[in-house]
């Protein structure tokens, strides 16, 4: 049995709007596929549409879902790294709370700190479209980055031991955070350009820097990010990208960052997360276990130590 810990998903957001529980839920992630591990962990995302009419209600309602489904299933809230390092050494399921999109801030530097108390541990700066903190990859000029609003919370999560995602975000936005930061940063679920040219993924000079901050990269199973014809995505893909980081020198950065239930489609042979089995099977092939321990587990807990 394996230990997983997975940087991103959005199933929080898809059992509130199914009004579903995680013990019933028939999506990609739920409590028995956590428990097929020896120990599973998930960031559970709050994902904020540029829709919402009221962005921190609406974070707080995702949140409150999350929280309740954790309670209610023995599964550990992590808010330190004790917690970290306690629920992987007892061999158990926890659940960190994260927000995908600092609209849910709606401009307030002390939202920040009220989303920190909360428990949220993880906030990605934008998703696709431009918010007050950053332009989103949507955003095609390439002058476009972070705001000076934006710059303060990086600062602020900084201080607090919140860590900064910068998946979604334009490659300028990347480079503004990596200037500001003075702790490592996650891209949570993000591929490599050169193997997959989509807007999404970070480019060899991305990988490097991250590298050289020692943040980390969780590796997405989402076709169009695995290959440039989605069609042909699988296993095989997935390793690709990982061989391809690997190539760059990110022994210690690498980690898996599925999308799962943020995704409409996914490869043959990775459907949910049950097929993580399948992924370590087929990393078996080339990688020593120390290696795939790195790459399951042990890089993010590292990366953690850091930020908190």
């Amino acid at each position: 049995m394996y230990k997983i810990i997975d940087t991103h998903c959005d199933t929080a957001s898809e059992l509130l709007d199914q009004r579903k529980t995680f013990e019933n839920f028939d999506g990609m992630i739920n409590l028995s596929m956590m428990k097929e591990y020896k120990s599973y962990i998930q960031i559970f995302a709050a994902w904020i549409s540029k829709e919402s009419q009221n962005p921190k209600q609406r974070a707080v309602v995702i949140l409150d879902k999350a929280k309740e489904e954790i309670k209610k299933n023995n599964i550990n809230l992590i808010l330190s790294c004790e917690d970290l390092e306690n629920t992987i050494n007892t061999n158990s399921l926890g659940g960190i709370l994260a927000i995908e999109d600092a609209r849910a801030l709606c401009g307030s530097l002390s939202a920040v700190r009220f989303f920190y108390d909360y428990g949220v541990r993880a906030l990605t700066l934008a998703w696709n479209d431009d918010n007050e903190v950053t332009a989103g990859v949507a955003n095609e000029e390439k002058s476009a980055g972070l705001t000076d609003f934006g710059v303060e919370v990086v600062q602020e999560m900084n201080r607090l031991g919140m860590i900064v995602d910068v998946s979604h975000i334009t490659e300028k936005g990347f480079w503004d955070v990596l200037s500001v930061s003075k702790k490592p940063v996650m891209a949570s679920h993000s591929n490599c350009y050169s193997v997959c040219k989509h807007r999404r993924n970070l480019k060899d000079e991305q990988i490097k820097a991250l590298i050289k901050n020692g943040g980390i990269m969780g590796i997405n199973i989402y076709p169009p990010f695995l290959e440039n014809d989605p069609e042909k995505a699988n296993i095989k893909s997935v390793i690709r990208h990982i061989d391809h980081a690997l190539s760059l020198g990110a022994y210690d950065n690498i980690c898996l960052g599925s999308d799962f239930d943020g995704i409409d489609t996914t490869t043959v042979d990775i459907t949910d997360a049950s097929c993580y089995v399948k992924l370590i099977d087929a990393m078996k092939e080339q990688y020593s276990d120390e290696l795939i321990d790195k790459i399951t587990h042990k890089n993010f807990i590292e990366f953690y130590k850091k930020c908190l």
